[in-house]
């Protein structure tokens, strides 16, 4: 946590109020897409291996490039969440019936 917040520092954000319980993850990510575009390369892929790992940091400088396309992502997969369920339930009621 220490080397994120040293990372997010470097560009002014903190963790402060995520680890205070006062913001959430999903606000710091708002506020460093807000900056992304305007911050060098070499600092994107600082945040990035420190957020995310030099193995992971090119989906992490993905995600914050198009942050509006994840976040849509995120709304679709939280809103199909019983989807699957659903369907489940009909292919077993559909099964039921042809025992039947």
């Amino acid at each position: 946590i220490n080397k994120i917040d040293a990372a997010l520092k470097s560009v002014g954000m903190s963790l402060s109020g995520f680890l205070q319980g006062t913001q959430g993850i999903d606000d710091i990510f708002l506020e460093l897409a807000s900056k992304w575009d305007s911050l060098d390369l070499a600092t994107q892929r600082y945040i990035a291996t420190m957020a995310a790992g030099s193995r992971q940091q090119s989906r992490f400088i993905a995600m914050m490039q198009d942050y509006s396309r994840t976040q849509e992502l995120v709304t679709a997969a939280n809103s199909s969440a019983g989807a699957s369920s659903e369907q489940f339930e009909k292919t077993m009621e559909s099964l039921e019936a042809k025992l039947n």
